[in-house]
């Protein structure tokens, strides 16, 4: 071989040295770059409904979501719809997708009396009224005779639009004790 040609032979290896390097390297720029968007996407909304729904045994479209928020401080979707005469509510990771906490409570939609109080049909009326709305308008989702600060009152909760709607109604006077409105 003459010096000539070792030396082209030379220069075609560090040629191709230099662009296997860069290929390399662009490589692992790309695959930093993929790392780096992968690890800050999130689930979307609609994927953490259909999650909530699913681990409930029901599909998407047969339920009435009354929330579903996304929570950018704790990285989770709130999710909370309504099937029959129960109320779910589930924390999905926004990331992985995996349920973080979940509830089901029996929605109790009794219209008797319960002895001296106004009854739960009495104390939904006052709610709708205050809100401007009648009962063909709106979703139920929680109507509850409980104990507060040592009183009898009944938590109505219902939703319509993007709102959901919180009464706290003493259940002898039927006084409105607190009311609370989000947006969902």
């Amino acid at each position: 071989m003459t010096g000539r040609r070792k030396e082209m032979t030379g220069m075609r290896r560090f040629f191709m040295g230099a662009i296997l390097t860069a290929v390399i390297l662009m490589l692992g720029l790309m695959l930093g770059a993929f790392r780096a968007e992968a690890a800050s996407r999130k689930i979307s909304k609609s994927k953490a409904k259909s999650i909530a729904a699913k681990h409930a045994g029901f599909k998407k479209s047969k339920v009435k979501f009354t929330k579903a928020k996304y929570d950018k401080e704790d990285n989770e979707y709130e999710i909370k719809f309504v099937k029959g005469n129960y109320k779910y509510e589930y924390d999905i990771n926004a990331k992985t997708g995996k349920i973080k906490d979940w509830e089901k409570e029996r929605i109790h939609k009794s219209n008797k009396k319960s002895g001296k109080y106004i009854g739960a049909a009495k104390a939904q009326a006052i709610a709708l009224q205050r809100a401007g709305f009648d009962a063909s308008q709106v979703t139920f989702t929680k109507v509850k005779l409980d104990t507060e600060d040592g009183k009898k009152v009944y938590e109505i909760e219902f939703t319509k639009d993007n709102k959901e709607y919180e009464f706290t109604i003493n259940a002898k006077t039927g006084k409105i004790m607190e009311i609370d409105v989000d947006v969902i």
